[in-house]
């Protein structure tokens, strides 16, 4: 999951990047915000769920696929666009001043 997750937020820097610069950094935030949000309450409550020994009326175990692969990628895309904007704050010190930091 950890491998998914990362790959996906990976992915998503160069659609996020080219998104940073069209919509700005307020918005992205709010986007991975939201993102971030809808990812942990999914994680959440498939977790609920998968605790639970009577699930067969669980809305996500007829999906054809992994509900906590789709949740954690949704986590890594939110990651991204929430830490994109924060890429150029790196470069705000100059490298000559580095040690007063």
């Amino acid at each position: 999951l950890y491998s998914n997750g990362q790959m996906f937020s990976i992915f998503a820097y160069a659609i996020l990047s080219l998104l940073m610069d069209r919509t700005g950094p307020v918005f992205l935030s709010i986007v991975g915000g939201l993102f971030e949000t809808f990812g942990l309450i999914l994680l959440a409550y498939v977790d609920i769920t998968n605790t639970n020994e009577n699930n067969e009326n669980d809305m996500f175990s007829q999906l054809p696929f992994d509900v906590l692969d789709f949740a954690v990628s949704i986590v890594g895309i939110g990651s991204s666009a929430i830490m994109v904007h924060a890429l150029k704050l790196a470069f705000l010190v100059p490298t000559a001043k580095f040690a007063w930091v």
